[in-house]
């Protein structure tokens, strides 16, 4: 069985002798349903109930300064550092 796991995270709870790493842009959707034995169960209207919060003038500015370098870069690293980490933050 393949075993598909960011080093970080999974590297001393795996046996390295069917360790596979990869980037997450490495494989598809479909590949991991299949390589896991995974089901999609699709749920329309799972946020519905929760009102938007808007955007922090801090969030948008920052955005507005980094979002072109992050999509002119793309790498995975680009997008994480740039993109999804001031949403997190």
């Amino acid at each position: 069985m393949l075993k598909v796991a960011r080093l970080c995270c999974y590297e001393s709870a795996l046996s390295t002798e069917s360790l596979v790493l990869m980037a997450d842009g490495n494989f598809t959707f479909e590949q991991l349903i299949e390589t896991f034995d995974l089901s999609l169960q699709e749920v329309s209207g799972l946020f519905a109930a929760i009102p938007g919060v808007e955007s922090s003038e801090l969030l948008k500015a920052t955005l507005a300064a980094t979002l072109d370098l992050a999509v002119t870069l793309s790498t995975e690293k680009a997008r994480s550092e740039l993109i999804i980490m001031p949403v997190m933050f």
